[in-house]
């Protein structure tokens, strides 16, 4: 996070030492831009049975980006960009799930496939300070979306599960009603357990039952993130104070904090299936810095890197949660821009 900050610092510095300042004028302008999406995502847990939990996993996939500039007037220093970003298509990849104990590194005990795709949409007003500067201030709205599927285990997976289960509060409650039930004399009809091979009657059984095993998980899970979160930002554009034929800079950064989030999880039981928060905690960063050609007061190209940062705290549930998650994107683009 701390490069694509200092980069567009220091372009910032170095262009507003060499620009010529020509005279400031509030003008429009849209554009598009086609990118490879470089992410990254991760989920962790630092208490889960006794242990820490954590998931990698990194991607590529074709994205867009899209929008534009409106100058309230010409000769204002106001004015409001309406921006949008989303993956055009994902590359499948693997996951890794990581745990630290009973081991003593960090060992991976399921993997599984994963893509991923985002979503987002920027609603910015602009205050310029007529040197090619300008403040914002807006909305920041994100919809990270990704499907799960193909959940193996590892050669490490059966000892994590028998960890897990003698670490667990609420295995040791279901051992206890089962004892309570073979104390009782065994009758069948109460039997505390089921399965589709009949009923538990030993520890061992239940164990089987309802150890960690990555295969049981159900085919696919689906899973949607949306976030709304306030944010301020500053950035630079040479567009507004120079609009000649010769090369063109900008960049901009924003830093906000999520004001609403809201999850789905096709795992989840009941009204966990959904969970949403005001206020959750989290930041996040969006940035980008461009350089190219204007070829005339109306048309521009230019190469551009984006970057997109967004972590979440962790969002509690009846019987399920979100872990504390982390997505990070790294976009090189190449942008065209119009003001006609």
């Amino acid at each position: 996070m701390p490069r694509i900050i200092k980069l567009s610092i220091l372009l910032g510095l170095l262009v507003n030492a060499l620009a010529v300042q020509a005279e400031f004028k509030n003008k429009s302008y849209s554009y598009f831009a086609i990118g490879s999406e470089q992410t990254k995502y991760s989920e962790s847990l630092d208490e889960f049975a006794g242990t820490t939990f954590k998931s990698d996993f990194s991607s590529s996939g074709l994205s867009q980006s899209s929008g534009g500039y409106t100058a309230m007037s010409e000769d204002g220093v106001l004015g409001f960009f309406i921006a949008t970003s989303s993956t055009l298509l994902a590359d499948e990849a693997q996951e890794e799930w990581n745990v630290t104990h009973p081991f003593d590194t960090s060992t991976t005990v399921q993997t599984d496939h994963m893509s991923i795709n985002q979503a987002g949409l920027d609603l910015i007003a602009v205050y310029h300070l007529k040197n090619g500067f300008f403040v914002t201030t807006g909305m920041h709205y994100q919809k990270i979306t990704f499907s799960r599927f193909n959940f193996e285990s590892t050669d490490d997976t059966l000892e994590f599960g028998e960890f897990a289960l003698n670490n667990s509060d609420r295995f040791q409650a279901q051992l206890a009603a089962l004892n309570d039930w073979v104390t009782a004399g065994s009758i069948e009809a109460d039997a505390p357990y089921k399965t589709s091979d009949g009923i538990i009657t030993t520890e061992q059984g239940l164990r089987d039952a309802v150890r960690f095993t990555p295969e049981l998980e159900i085919p696919v899970v689906f899973e949607n993130i949306t976030t709304f979160s306030g944010v301020v930002g500053v950035g630079y554009d040479s567009f507004f104070i120079d609009r000649t034929e010769g090369m063109r800079y900008k960049f901009n950064i924003a830093i906000g904090t999520p004001i609403y989030l809201h999850v789905l999880n096709t795992k989840g039981d009941g009204g966990d299936r959904s969970l949403s928060e005001s206020l959750p905690g989290g930041i996040d960063v969006n940035a980008n810095v461009a350089m190219g050609y204007q070829i005339n007061d109306k048309i521009s190209v230019m190469a551009s890197l984006s970057y997109n940062y967004a972590d979440r705290n962790d969002l509690p549930g009846a019987t399920a949660s979100l872990p504390n998650n982390t997505f990070e994107a790294i976009t090189p683009e190449l942008a065209f821009f119009w003001a006609f």
